[in-house]
């Protein structure tokens, strides 16, 4: 179908519908996303942050006077691991996820404006003609989001129920 046989199908009120539960649905589970990404971020750099209080305040000294080396050897272990902890959020994508899941989550929000606007107009008796252009750029916008919402990276234990939520 060439592009000027596809604007002379009209945007149906059904299919703005569907987009609107889409993007609602969409909202609702980002929200999950960015909160359980960020949290889980947030809980590997305090466990980064209190393996490295404990290193500095509480091991390294009374182990710097030590030439035991198991002693050295648990300050090392204690050491590695706090910065293995500050590491494994990026490593693993868990910042990523709740920056970009958060921004989603807003356009999807704005989207939902949009949308319940478009029904509306085109719910009128006899929607003028500007409407239509209205629904076409809308949607078009829409697919361009589910598109963005498509190529994001989940990350967590429930990565494969958001997978099938955002579907």
């Amino acid at each position: 179908m060439g592009p000027l046989q596809h604007e002379l199908i009209p945007v149906t009120v059904e299919r703005v519908a569907r987009c609107l539960k889409s993007a609602e649905q969409c909202h609702r589970v980002l929200g999950e996303v960015a909160r359980e990404a960020q949290t889980t971020s947030t809980r590997w750099v305090w466990a980064g942050i209190t393996c490295g209080a404990i290193v500095t305040l509480g091991i390294w000294p009374t182990v710097a006077t030590s030439t035991a080396w198991p002693a050295i050897a648990a300050v090392s272990l204690v050491a590695f691991v706090s910065a293995l902890a500050a590491a494994v959020p990026k490593v693993l994508g868990y910042d990523d996820t709740a920056r970009e899941a958060a921004s989603l989550q807003s356009a999807y929000g704005h989207m939902i404006g949009e949308l319940t606007d478009l029904l509306a107009a085109m719910k009128q008796p006899s929607p003028p003609a500007y409407v239509q252009t209205a629904a076409r750029r809308t949607v078009a916008a829409f697919e361009e989001l589910k598109g963005r919402k498509d190529a994001l990276t989940l990350s967590g234990a429930r990565r494969e129920q958001h997978k099938s939520e955002l579907a």
